[in-house]
């Protein structure tokens, strides 16, 4: 058997958890209403979308690396001087 002091707390921290929940439910729903409003239907498909970025950004540094290198290569001399 539980006290009252007991149940108010337990009551308490339920009460506690419910409007977290209800609070993280709202974000959630903000959350896809703007994923929708920049075109994708689902989180999933957000996802994909940033991994086909970081792809993307990934190949774009690596072509910069490279680009920069070769620039390096050709006028660094000059610059340093």
């Amino acid at each position: 058997m539980i006290t009252v002091k007991q149940y108010e707390q337990m009551k308490a921290k339920a009460e506690e958890l419910t409007a977290k929940a209800e609070r993280a439910k709202g974000e959630h729903t903000a959350a896809l209403a703007v994923l929708k409003q920049r075109g994708y239907g689902t989180i999933k498909g957000a996802k994909q979308a940033v991994a086909k970025l970081e792809e993307e950004v990934t190949q774009l540094e690596e072509e910069y690396n490279i680009a920069l290198a070769a620039f390096e290569d050709e006028w660094g001399a000059q610059l340093s001087d």
